[in-house]
């Protein structure tokens, strides 16, 4: 398995403990008697957690930490900061010290409104998967049980997540919510200046 980068995201998952970071909103309907498990909410405080895996040639990274809802939006560390980049529309270029508002407009729970800067947001669509009883490794790292570790990369996170849930499920209840399709509002270009690139601009997009 020759992968010279690979991102897996299981996107805003909410569980009463947090498993690997991944699991589900406890549903309440299906377990009445656990009463640590609540509905899935837009409510003010509602905590939704995730994680996010990437794997370059010469290292791997795993993050996991969680997004909570105030007044419907998801906001992080990076919402109205420095945008860190410019971004090229048809009709505007923002600079890299331009504030940005990077939050996460929630019109439903499977519905979100992703607003960068400015006029340039994203539409994103997602659907609830019920994870209950599933492999907590083999649902964050589909495959990766059957097909192996190569030797180009040392997958240190990941080896730590099979030896602490290699073994171990989610429980009753859980759920996450898959991202189905992602929609832009208009087409940009995202870049920095102090990066070099070795490929021609028609191969951006692949």
């Amino acid at each position: 398995m020759s992968i010279q980068k690979k991102k897996i995201a299981m996107t805003a998952i909410f569980l009463p403990l947090l498993l690997a970071g991944c699991g589900g909103g406890g549903d309440s309907s299906s377990n009445q008697t656990n009463s640590s498990t609540t509905e899935d909410s837009l409510d003010n405080g509602t905590r939704y957690y995730f994680v996010d895996y990437e794997l370059n040639a010469d290292s791997d990274n795993l993050t996991m930490q969680y997004f909570e809802v105030f007044n419907k939006q998801f906001k992080s560390a990076e919402s109205n900061t420095s945008l860190g980049e410019y971004i090229l529309t048809a009709n505007k270029l923002y600079t890299p010290r331009d504030i940005a508002s990077n939050s996460v407009v929630l019109n439903s729970i499977t519905s979100w409104t992703s607003k960068s800067i400015g006029d340039v947001k994203t539409d994103i669509k997602l659907e609830k998967v019920d994870i209950s009883g599933k492999n907590i490794f083999d649902t964050l790292f589909p495959g990766y049980r059957n097909l192996g570790f190569d030797n180009e990369s040392n997958y240190n996170e990941a080896r730590k997540l099979l030896v602490s849930y290699g073994k171990d499920s989610f429980p009753k209840g859980s759920n996450c919510y898959r991202i189905i399709s992602t929609k832009s509002n208009q087409d940009y270009f995202s870049f920095n200046t102090d990066i070099e690139f070795n490929q021609a601009f028609e191969q951006f997009d692949q």
